[in-house]
């Protein structure tokens, strides 16, 4: 993460006095939550109509400590904490935390997605509709359980040509197996 989008979740007060100098990033993306030591320097610059020699900056504590939660609720929690728009942190965090655009499966994700390290023997096929009629193909590894490593595909739309199209991009079984 730049040090320029950390500005960016700072309170637009705090941004006008101070700069990020630096920050020690901590914890993992996996794990949902990002945490940031970060270091500040006071401008010190005084609006015009003060006079210098009435003023002396006291400083501030040398570190501020922000807490990340990947999950999208607690992105609102902090942007609402920080007085900054959840649309904006969503879209930072899209743009440059997330590795977003250099996922290998954003070209067609809308139409479909593809897990093939969650291939099994058995699996499991079931149509969903998740929003205003959208209909959606989900395979499964059935030894998954609905857990983590579970979903093998997911298809828009309940037609086999569709669903027969996509299937065959994954890969077939080694014959030495």
């Amino acid at each position: 993460m730049k040090k320029e989008l950390l500005q960016e979740f700072l309170p637009e007060v705090l941004g006008l006095n101070f700069e990020v100098k630096s920050y020690d990033q901590l914890g993992e993306i996996k794990t949902h939550k990002m945490e940031f030591h970060i270091h500040l320097d006071e401008h010190n610059d005084l609006p015009s109509g003060y006079l210098k020699s009435a003023y002396e900056s006291k400083g501030f504590l040398p570190v501020t400590k922000v807490q990340v939660e990947t999950r999208e609720d607690t992105i609102s929690n902090i942007s609402s904490y920080y007085n900054v728009k959840p649309s904006k942190l969503r879209r930072q965090y899209k743009k440059y935390s997330s590795n977003f655009n250099n996922w290998d499966q954003k070209s067609h994700a809308e139409d479909y997605m593809l897990f093939a390290e969650n291939l099994g023997p058995y699996l499991s096929i079931d149509e969903v509709s998740l929003s205003k009629g959208e209909l959606y193909t989900f395979i499964t590894n059935k030894s998954g359980k609905g857990k983590k490593k579970t979903l093998v595909a997911s298809i828009k739309g309940t037609l086999s040509k569709d669903i027969t199209n996509v299937l065959d991009k994954l890969p077939l079984q080694d014959e030495k197996e």
